[in-house]
């Protein structure tokens, strides 16, 4: 009997904004931190930055994929109030998933969701971005 293939979790192509056009952007209430411009940000490779907020500092990771961007906290679910990695260069894309490079998790990158290794079931935390004048915004509350 043949084995089965390992089923892949689905895709969500509108999770990112579109790259091609500014967003309109959300209320007015929310602060922008600039994290990427787009023209360092090639298709399928990733981005860190930090960002300071009132609750301390953020690290993470921003990255384009399919024409969409998408950011995370660059921490692991594995051990949540760690960086993934020492060194700051936590995760990369391989084989179609976002891979923590300490850990080996593999993350669905639209989703964020574990499929393999020792956080399998959890989600790296998302970050609300949008795309505006050619770079990628970091979304605040």
């Amino acid at each position: 009997m043949p084995s089965a293939a390992v089923p892949r979790a689905p895709t969500i192509p509108h999770a990112g904004p579109p790259l091609l056009a500014d967003s309109p952007g959300p209320d007015s209430e929310w602060t922008r931190h600039q994290v990427a411009k787009l023209d360092d940000l090639a298709e399928g490779r990733l981005a860190l930055f930090a960002c300071g907020t009132p609750q301390g500092g953020l690290n993470g990771i921003v990255f384009r994929l399919n024409d969409y961007c998408y950011a995370y906290r660059s921490t692991c679910p594995h051990v949540a109030s760690l960086p993934a990695s020492p060194d700051g260069d936590s995760f990369a894309l391989e084989g179609g998933n976002l891979v923590c490079r300490t850990h080996k998790a593999a993350f669905v990158p639209e989703t964020g969701e574990c499929l393999s290794g020792p956080c399998k079931g959890a989600w790296l935390q998302k970050l609300d971005i949008e795309v505006r004048k050619g770079a990628v915004h970091l979304l605040m509350a």
